[in-house]
């Protein structure tokens, strides 16, 4: 078995996740409302130049990124699940079925790529799966594949079409892991979902996940 996951490597850029998901009647930002987001959520990441979009111009069946990741918590930025979003739901990979983010830093991890995300693309929707058993600050080793899994399943009951593996640990994994991965991959792929994943924040190798044919790997 390979060794767990240290969360210090685990940024995904947000603009490549909005990019792939995309939303059916918007072109682009100049074809939104000329309004400038001018929220807490804009201001905080100094995101404010992205145009405003009204919810109500927003087509009400949107694309699905599935975030693999430590959990979200409930925030002013991320309220409770909502069909609407932005997080659709909060679940986990392990059978406590709590997705919500714990209260260290490592555990927050989550919490923060999902409000990134939103702060990019106001209208992304986000299905989160906690892959960090709780109380922990490191991911085991089948967390890729075990989150991969559930994003899967839920293709047709959300209309994933991106998986977010956000995960880092700078390690390599054993060879049975590394197939099973690789096939869970393929297998995500056929079903019409684009696998992101965490190369890391430094120089170097990538992360393993991220040196998968088939996966789309980005960085901080």
């Amino acid at each position: 078995m390979s060794r767990g996951v240290p969360t210090r490597l685990l940024t995904v850029t947000a603009a490549a996740l909005a990019a792939a998901v995309g939303v059916p009647g918007v072109a682009s930002s100049a074809d939104a409302a000329g309004m400038p987001l001018t929220d807490e959520m804009a201001r905080t990441y100094g995101l404010d130049w992205i145009p405003h979009i009204d919810p109500r111009d927003l087509p009400p069946e949107r694309a699905v990124t599935c975030l693999v990741d430590s959990g979200v918590s409930v925030t002013p930025l991320l309220p409770p699940d909502g069909p609407a979003g932005p997080v659709i739901e909060r679940n986990s990979v392990f059978s406590d079925g709590d997705g919500t983010g714990g209260s260290s830093w490592a555990e927050q991890h989550g919490t923060r790529m999902a409000e990134f995300a939103t702060a990019v693309w106001p209208a992304t929707r986000i299905l989160s799966y906690r892959a960090m058993p709780r109380g922990s600050e490191v991911f085991p080793a089948g967390a890729y594949e075990r989150g991969l899994e559930r994003c899967r399943k839920d293709v047709d009951r959300h209309r994933v079409v991106v998986a977010q593996l956000s995960l880092g640990c700078a390690c390599a994994l054993s060879g049975e892991d590394l197939s099973r991965l690789e096939d869970s991959v393929d297998t995500a792929v056929e079903r019409g979902i684009a696998v992101i994943a965490a190369a890391g924040n430094n120089a170097g190798s990538p992360e393993p996940a991220a040196g998968i044919a088939g996966v789309l790997p980005a960085v901080a």
